[in-house]
């Protein structure tokens, strides 16, 4: 790495914004260079400088005055001429010679947070898409080849030349909405020479004007001078919005430096920095001034501290977003995330990440998590991603929001922890690779996935769609349809209003009531239905099936297990290979098809109502004696089959005959009941 860039990154390092890989591999370069240390040492004077000319007043009330002396001076038609005189020291600012420098230096260098107006973007496969890492191929001179890595439900690339509309459009988004510092300066050298373009100008312009980041500015700058001067349309109309400021911000010196360490020497070097840099700041007037025309500034706060819990050290990050969009999406690595209702019309955030010790390692350790925010067309994003290299065992994250009711969507992913909801309205969408998920009380839609954990829903007003790789599913109530998927674990589900399919590789599955259609099956376990108002429809590769109801009939098959169905409102298949068969029939309220009963080794018995009307044909196979019993008036016949075992056949109307009953077993009886009470 040249030594011109480790000096631009010493900037970064004395205002706290290198993380702690990249001022481990600065520190180690400083420590062998002498002119990178010198200049290092000029910019520590320099900043020592500002810190001395500060005033009596708070500094967090300066820099707020600065701006609204500022947005003063800019409102005015003539605002040209207003910010001239600005420069020249008119009385508006109200401040002495020195500490106008400070204020034009902290408006240029560290005003934060200005919003524009979010650059429309044309609709694309990629439109979700969060930049997580960038790399420059080849650098053809204005024509950069890049790669891109990115981020939308699952990890792709995307590679090309810089002006590509695809790429461009992903450049533009990272470097507008990234919090990343690293990205967003790859973004703006990507991006260099493209400020032609509406879309990149305007990010740039933003980035000016709202960036955290000193060397983001002053990138963002140089890629706009070029063309300040020979653009027409660059300009601020009359009557646009002044800049209100964000966060406040205030200068410090290096750590481990305090006023009596201060020493008096290299003034002269640190006075000509610091005309060098107001120099700088007329030289880039013009492009200074195209952020007129930014809207004004969302209110909020953030901060992140660190603090002792125990045994844990604790890294906390919280916010608050006035207007996080119609989307909110949560998506991190490792970490707990609970998401619940708020009466605020703003969305509160906090972010705990615990790593246990009491040395400076577990610090380390603690940004090994990267937290970044970042809001797109969709809505505002919330992320956790590992560095890369960085070791996550040990680490204990929870991300904790509030969020305002009515949202469109709200989606929740992370690679190790439990997604926890309640109460909320809209569409959700949750997805764990090794945890739990729990929710309660939705209002909308739900579709919930985990690789490894169980999903528990307590009431859900709308749909749902629930899979897990190996856990349980379990559901209190659901207002639509639902689908259950687990690989290997049990299916409850109390009530559900519409249609239900629910499937497991070797569980139970149980279902109190359904609305509509049931479609169940198991790879080995029993399946209990309750109360189905419309057809059923159940297989088991082992295990039994009981039907508590049915109002449009059932087919349910079992390799081995006892079949029980009762209250059955419509016809009936139902097969297995080794158990006992009970149908209980109700009255047919309209067509009534063929139904077909079988076991291979066992009994069955069936009640009919003597108005339904019904052909009726029994056989036992290898029957040894009597082995039909009917109610009904059956001729019933013995004779021996072909291969000389004996069979039994009953065969007979019920109210003037119609559809077809077929009951056949293998060595077993047949009991053909009246039902009794019922005509």
């Amino acid at each position: 790495m040249s030594c011109e860039r480790d000096r631009e990154r010493v900037v970064l390092l004395l205002c706290g914004e290198l993380d702690a890989p990249a001022r481990a591999e600065l520190e180690a370069h400083l420590a062998g260079c002498a002119e990178c240390a010198a200049f290092r040492a000029a910019e520590e004077r320099l900043l020592e400088l500002l810190d001395e000319h500060r005033l009596d007043e708070e500094t967090d009330r300066l820099l707020p005055a600065c701006r609204r002396d500022l947005a003063a001076a800019l409102a005015p038609a003539s605002w040209r001429r207003a910010f001239v005189a600005l420069l020249a020291g008119a009385p508006a600012l109200r401040f002495a010679a020195p500490v106008a420098v400070i204020g034009i230096l902290a408006g240029g260098f560290l005003l934060g947070r200005l919003t524009t107006a979010p650059v429309p973007t044309p609709a694309s496969q990629h439109e979700s898409a969060m930049v997580r890492e960038i790399g420059v191929l080849a650098d053809q001179p204005g024509q950069p080849r890049v790669r891109l890595a990115y981020d939308t439900l699952r990890q792709s690339a995307l590679e090309g030349p810089a002006r590509d509309p695809e790429i461009r459009r992903l450049l533009v988004g990272t470097m507008r909405d990234s919090l990343n510092a690293g990205l967003r300066l790859q973004a703006i050298d990507a991006l260099r020479g493209q400020a032609d373009d509406a879309d990149v100008r305007a990010a740039l312009l933003r980035t000016v004007g709202e960036d955290d980041n000193a060397g983001a500015r002053l990138k963002a700058l140089e890629a706009l001078q070029p063309s300040a001067g020979r653009d027409p349309a660059v300009g601020c109309p009359a009557g646009a919005a002044a800049p209100r400021g964000g966060r406040s911000q205030r200068l410090r010196p290096p750590a481990g430096r305090d006023a009596g360490q201060r020493s008096g020497g290299g003034g002269g070097t640190s006075m000509s920095r610091t005309l060098g840099l107001f120099m700088l700041m007329l030289a880039l007037a013009p492009a200074l001034l195209l952020v007129c025309g930014t809207a004004p500034a969302l209110a909020g706060e953030e901060g992140e501290r660190f603090f002792r819990d125990g045994a844990f050290l604790v890294r906390e990050i919280k916010g608050i977003v006035p207007d996080a969009g119609p989307g909110i999406r949560v998506e991190t690595d490792l970490g707990v995330v609970s998401v619940e209702p708020s009466k605020s019309p703003e969305l509160h955030y906090r972010v705990l990440v615990r790593a246990r010790g009491r040395d400076e390692t577990p610090r380390a350790r603690l940004e090994g998590l990267r937290i970044g925010a970042a809001r797109g067309p969709e809505g505002w994003r919330l992320t956790g991603r590992a560095v890369p290299g960085a070791k996550l065992d040990g680490l204990y994250a929870e991300f904790t929001l509030l969020v305002p009711q009515g949202r469109q969507s709200i989606e929740v992913a992370t690679g190790a922890g439990d997604a926890l909801l309640k109460g909320l309205t809209g569409r959700i969408e949750l997805a764990t690779r090794a945890g739990n998920i729990l929710a309660e009380d939705l209002g909308g839609p739900l579709f919930a996935r985990t690789r490894g954990g169980s999903i528990s829903v307590g009431t859900l007003a709308g749909a749902g769609r629930l899979m897990t790789a190996g856990g349980s599913v379990t559901v209190a109530s659901a207002g639509g349809d639902l689908v259950a998927q687990t690989s290997g674990g049990d299916v409850a589900v109390t009530r559900v209003a519409g249609n239900l399919r629910a499937e497991t590789g070797g569980g139970n599955i149980s279902v109190a009531s359904a609305g509509g259609d049931v479609d169940v099956q198991t790879g080995g376990g029993a399946i209990v239905l309750g109360t189905v108002a419309g057809q059923v429809s159940a297989a088991s590769a082992g295990g039994g099936i009981r039907v508590g109801g049915a109002g449009n009939g059932v087919r349910c098959e079992t390799a081995a297990g006892p079949i029980t169905l009762l209250g059955i409102g419509g016809p009936v298949r139902a097969v297995t290979s080794a158990g006992s068969i009970r149908a209980d029939f109700l009255p047919a309220g309209g067509a009534f098809f063929d139904s077909d009963i079988q076991t291979w080794q066992g009994d069955v018995t069936v009640t009919l109502p003597e108005s339904l009307p019904l052909t009726i044909r029994a056989v036992v196979e290898n029957s040894l004696g009597r082995r039909i019993r009917s109610d009904f008036p059956l001729r019933i016949d013995r004779a021996a089959e072909d291969a000389g075992r004996p069979v039994e056949v009953a065969e007979g109307t019920v109210a003037g005959g119609g559809a077809v009953l077929r009951i056949r077993t293998l060595g077993g009886r047949i009991d053909i009941l009246k039902a009794a009470g019922k005509p």
